[in-house]
């Protein structure tokens, strides 16, 4: 079966197109290896693909052609006394016809681009809204425990990087709305809430029940719940690093670096532990840290404080020790 990887990789499928690419992307290594030459040779053309066209560049253009038009309306064709013939003046009909035509396309070329990028980025700045009102959560949270972002407890059920989210809104800290589901990935089933997770109601709940939490744990972003010392869990501690990440859109399937596919692709926003939000075309930070891989070049927890990964809400956490207390 063909798949349409381009308009996988631009966004631009149904919902269920797009759901049915990436399941046949999890299960059929070619077309993972197809996917991510595409995007390869479709990475020059990034730079342009969503910029706003030179200013004033429709008006010069639509100048630019009404000075090489011929002054000669379709009136004073049709009704001088040149003694052309009625063939002749369906002629020019037809042209003055094409002329329009041709504006309005050239008109539509130059806008198009225009309104693309708008929508492109509107939701690239909602999702940022998102993450900051996440970070806002994070920092409230921080500030109530001892400086440390939210622990996760291992050697339970939900003992997952995706509790982040649960965490916050069994706290307060987030309303449950959708702040976790990121604005430019379609959702055929509509946007879904937060819902703070009891022990009681983890402990009755069904196997599927149970995989269907996990899989929409934590929306459409990852976390950095903290690294693996000796196999033990030890949670990071928030000191306002500008270059350390917390939260970013989820990694991606395919790639070396693993580059986010909410956003066509084309990059991913993050939070850092200060707060502040940054759309990375590439999935390393500004000191070169891989953004979804450890410093062994895996998709795991970190490996000491320094080391910032972001991972999926499936990952396991072992459990916790806090390192000096």
């Amino acid at each position: 079966m063909k798949y349409d990887l381009v308009g996988y990789h631009l966004g631009s499928l149904e919902a269920q197109q797009q759901a049915e690419v990436e399941a046949a992307l999890v299960d059929d290594p070619q077309l993972r290896q197809q996917l991510e030459m595409l995007i390869e040779r479709l990475r020059p053309l990034e730079a342009c693909r969503f910029v706003e066209p030179p200013a004033g560049l429709a008006q010069r253009a639509s100048d630019a052609v009404g000075e090489t038009a011929e002054p000669v309306t379709l009136r004073d064709r049709m009704f001088s006394s040149g003694g052309r013939s009625w063939s002749d003046r369906s002629r020019w009909s037809m042209i003055d016809s094409l002329f329009a035509v041709g504006l309005v396309l050239v008109l539509a070329l130059l806008l198009f681009p225009a309104v693309l990028n708008s929508r492109y980025m509107a939701k690239i700045r909602s999702c940022q809204d998102n993450l900051r009102q996440i970070g806002s959560a994070m920092q409230s949270y921080s500030d109530s425990n001892h400086g440390y972002f939210p622990v996760i407890q291992g050697g339970g059920k939900m003992s997952m990087a995706g509790a982040y989210a649960p965490i916050l809104a069994a706290g307060g800290y987030i309303d449950g709305n959708q702040l976790v589901y990121c604005p430019a990935v379609q959702n055929e089933i509509g946007w879904e809430t937060v819902v703070p997770l009891t022990e009681d109601w983890i402990a009755e709940a069904s196997r599927v029940e149970l995989d269907h939490i996990v899989s929409r744990l934590s929306g459409n972003y990852g976390y950095n719940p903290g690294y693996v010392r000796d196999g033990r869990y030890q949670p990071h501690r928030n000191l306002q690093r500008g270059y350390f990440p917390v939260v970013a859109d989820l990694p991606g399937r395919v790639g070396s670096q693993r580059v986010s596919s909410n956003h066509g692709g084309l990059g991913q926003n993050v939070l850092f532990e200060d707060g502040s939000v940054r759309f990375l075309r590439d999935a390393q930070t500004m000191i070169n840290d891989m953004l979804y891989l450890s410093e062994r070049g895996r998709m795991e927890l970190g490996r000491n404080p320094d080391d910032s990964v972001i991972v999926e809400g499936h990952v396991r956490v072992p459990p916790v020790v806090f390192v000096g207390q």
